[in-house]
């Protein structure tokens, strides 16, 4: 029985929970926007969630006003993405997909903030197999070589 080493496991581990946890992120990003309408409406404000106690790590996730399409009453919404690079301005205009069931959750219609999780996970993912595949290639290159 062949014994599997260590970076070889770890190698599949990690690649694995990548390639599944970007995959998990791409149905739920899928079947929000699925479930949403797009519209438009303005930020008027941060929610700050502090992830640490010390304050060393900060989230702000932008809050949006903008007119439920289905009623035709205005909403303040909270962006289910931290906006932490500060991209994203008080009084600026955004378009944005929201909740229909639930319209008090948003997002802000951007790559970033939709698709950069899945896309991230899954090619870092793959990158590390590549990665893998190509020492080992080259491994087997230098044996045959010999």
């Amino acid at each position: 029985m062949k014994t599997i080493d260590s970076v070889k496991t770890f190698v599949i581990f990690i690649s694995s929970f990548l390639i599944i946890y970007g995959l998990f992120k791409f149905v739920q990003v899928w079947s929000f926007l699925n479930n949403s309408e797009l519209t438009t409406g303005e930020i008027v404000g941060y929610h700050m969630v502090l992830e640490r106690h010390d304050g060393w790590r900060d989230y702000k996730y932008p809050e949006v006003i903008f007119t439920n399409k289905e009623t035709g009453e205005k909403v303040i919404g909270r962006s289910i993405c931290a906006d932490n690079k500060g991209k994203s301005k008080i009084g600026e205009r955004v378009t944005l997909h929201y909740n229909k069931s639930k319209p008090t959750e948003v997002i802000i219609d951007s790559i970033e903030n939709i698709w950069y999780v899945p896309i991230a996970s899954v090619a870092g993912g793959f990158f590390i197999v590549f990665v893998y595949l190509m020492s080992y290639v080259f491994k087997l290159k230098n044996y045959i070589s010999q």
